[in-house]
């Protein structure tokens, strides 16, 4: 036996065990060749090893055991429908349909656009889309439940079951939330159920998102029942069960439950301070906020809602300049309070200052600035407000900024648009209709008395300036 083929060479060996890539592993082999080592029996073996794992499988399987980095890359970087809609057919020809990872991130980048129906759609035609992990499909059926109308992520949900996947205790909380939003109580009531039939409806999760499915829906009393079987509560469930009797009006038995609590967090107070405003008790809301050991901006906002909403402004204004850490929320708070009574120019000078402040404005910011506008009637002021809703993205087919825009118009006398805006409501309100029509009644007024009035007649002074042209 020569040299060579009585040990293997270190560097050789070395090689194969650093072998990361096919290329690597046929460039030591042609070493071996060329160093007369392919006699050495104990480096071929290590060799064939090294071969066979890093051999190429076939494309399905090389699917399923990795993704493709392009892909991968571009699902972090889709910001379209359109790049979704691609990325989708690149997912099929490449044959990475069975890389769940792969469609986890898909099923992200659906959640991301508000487009979950893609999402469920491409697993619910996967061959043997059964096999699909159950974690992938509660993303799925978690992001339906958000952005899809209830009916749609139901029917996923009973989709699941006639597949004959058991649901766990993570696919019922966001379909309970879901009924919540919609006040839809027989779904609720459907789920909870299916819960109890599936073992899972005694896990603190589920539990506690039935508390707020019936606290939300009227049902104080389902959820203190459901409340009192759990042996330790967490902060989320007193929370929840809290929240659930300041929305059915009843503080005393919330107040109860607060003072009983082990430990409370600033959310519990925060919440507590604006049950007691919702509830018209400003006094005890006021003395909770100063038993705070931390007075949060929440609770402050809170008051100051109260205190301008029941017409004292002075409050509300001294709470609102001792507020270190303003949030949109607050500034809203005072501008709707002074436009609420009657003070539409010190709602624009507070809207002035929170312009100078680089904020964001929300549809409560608009709502209070249009409702200012229409107490002034100034037309001028109208058109740059819509401009200004135009600008910020403001969602315009939101009820209440729609219904906004529909009275300003009308107070400010541009029924031309006021009738347009009203015309596109999908949903018109008894206070879009007042609106409308009282405008109406005052320019058929005017157009009958408008003859009757001597000539030269002194039009009534301008009462603001025109300063938002």
């Amino acid at each position: 036996m020569t040299p060579a083929a009585g040990r293997p060479s270190p560097t050789v060996a070395t090689l194969l065990g650093r072998s990361r890539t096919a290329r690597c592993v046929a460039q030591v082999q042609s070493l071996i060749v060329l160093l007369g080592l392919h006699n050495h029996h104990s480096l071929v073996a290590c060799f064939a090893a090294t071969y066979n794992d890093l051999a190429s499988p076939s494309p399905i399987a090389a699917a399923a055991s990795r993704p493709s980095p392009a892909v991968a890359t571009l699902l972090g970087r889709c910001r379209s429908t359109r790049c979704l809609a691609q990325l989708h057919a690149r997912i099929i020809r490449l044959g990475l349909h069975n890389h769940h990872a792969l469609l986890a991130r898909f099923a992200a980048a659906c959640d991301a656009l508000e487009c979950p129906s893609v999402a469920a759609s491409f697993i619910t035609v996967l061959p043997e889309s059964h096999t699909a992990p159950l974690r992938l499909r509660n993303a799925v059926l978690a992001s339906l439940a958000r952005h899809a109308p209830l009916h749609a992520a139901l029917a996923e949900f009973n989709l699941l079951l006639q597949r004959g996947v058991r649901p766990d205790s993570f696919s019922f909380p966001c379909l309970l939330r879901a009924c919540a939003r919609a006040s839809c109580v027989p779904a609720g009531r459907a789920l909870h159920a299916a819960a109890i039939r599936l073992g899972v409806h005694a896990d603190l999760f589920v539990r506690t998102a039935l508390i707020q499915f019936y606290g939300r829906c009227g049902a104080a009393c389902a959820a203190r029942a459901l409340f009192d079987q759990i042996d330790i509560p967490s902060d989320v469930s007193w929370t929840a069960i809290i929240v659930a009797y300041v929305n059915n009006g009843d503080i005393v038995a919330a107040r109860e439950l607060f003072d009983r609590m082990p430990l409370r967090n600033m959310v519990h107070w925060n919440v507590m301070v604006d049950g007691y405003v919702k509830c018209g008790d400003l006094e005890g809301a006021r003395r909770l906020f100063d038993e705070m050991p931390e007075r949060t901006t929440t609770a402050c906002t809170s008051l100051i809602g109260g205190y301008a909403k029941s017409g004292n402004l002075e409050v509300a204004r001294s709470l609102f300049d001792k507020l270190e850490d303003r949030d949109v929320f607050s500034w809203s708070a005072m501008i709707s309070g002074y436009a609420q009574n009657g003070y539409p120019g010190e709602a624009l000078r507070i809207f002035d200052e929170f312009q100078e402040k680089g904020i964001r404005p929300d549809e409560l910011v608009v709502v209070g600035l249009m409702s200012a506008c229409s107490q002034l009637g100034n037309v001028r002021l109208a058109r740059w407000i819509e401009d200004y809703i135009a600008k910020y993205s403001i969602d315009v087919n939101n009820v209440h900024v729609l219904a906004g825009l529909v009275n300003m118009n009308a107070k400010c006398g541009n029924l031309e648009r006021a009738t347009v805006l009203f015309e596109s409501m999908p949903v018109r309100d008894v206070f879009s209709y007042c609106s409308l029509m009282q405008e109406r009644c005052i320019y058929l007024d005017l157009c009958y008395w408008a003859p009757l009035e001597p000539e030269g007649a002194v039009n009534e002074e301008k009462r603001h300036h025109d300063c938002y042209e």
